[in-house]
């Protein structure tokens, strides 16, 4: 048997990346058709630029103020509004000074991947530029605006079609790291594209190996 799959790779940081394999709905994001203004290799298109600022784990909202930068280097809420202390602590699954050696070492102390599922989401295909008042420094993506939620207007792609019960290879390039993380999840495609559908129906990796290809093909 064959579906059809509405797919999501989520970084759960303030990083840029995007999935490459199936072809995410924010690669050369419709009617532009090429990459954007600064994105590299890593990207499909101008993917990177659908994300969002502003997201601390517990918090009940994201602070999409670009003109603030998220939440303008201060917690995005208090612990009063829900702010949680990290449950990702094996230095094994950190991915950014997992043994507390930098001068600064809770600067990401609240970034989504220090508790997996747990930082709100404003949109869970992403929003245009990360959030909304953007500055001469945002890049937006071609065809539309800051803001923009990509489940509302980003166009269907071709489906990608598994045989159920068998491995699929996927994949995903990183543009900026910023001690996120990321999952593979589905949401099927008669179902509203919602965050509790993807954390519904997260996928196990096949094996405990991957493999790296770099922006000259090697």
């Amino acid at each position: 048997m064959k579906f059809a799959i509405a797919f999501s790779l989520f970084i759960e940081a303030t990083a840029h990346g995007s999935m490459t394999h199936p072809r995410p709905r924010n690669a050369m994001s419709s009617p532009g058709t090429g990459p954007s203004t600064g994105s590299d290799l890593s990207c499909e298109g101008d993917a990177c630029y659908w994300y969002q600022v502003g997201c601390m784990i517990g918090c009940p909202t994201c602070q999409l103020d670009l003109d603030h930068k998220g939440c303008g280097g201060t917690n995005c809420c208090s612990k009063s509004e829900g702010l949680m202390e990290p449950t990702n602590n094996d230095p094994e699954f950190r991915t950014w000074d997992p043994h507390s050696q930098s001068k600064n070492p809770d600067e990401h102390k609240y970034n989504p991947w220090r508790a997996p599922g747990k930082a709100p989401v404003a949109d869970p295909c992403g929003v245009a530029s990360g959030g909304t008042n953007p500055g001469t420094y945002a890049a937006i993506p071609q065809g539309y605006k800051a803001g923009d939620k990509g489940s509302e207007v980003l166009p269907e792609q071709k489906p990608t079609l598994w045989k159920a019960g068998t491995t699929a290879w996927v994949g995903w390039g990183l543009s900026a790291q910023h001690a996120g993380g990321y999952s593979y999840r589905l949401c099927p495609k008669d179902s509203t594209i919602s965050e509790t559908c993807f954390q519904s129906n997260t996928l196990a990796f096949a094996t405990a190996n991957s493999s790296i290809h770099f922006d000259n093909s090697t």
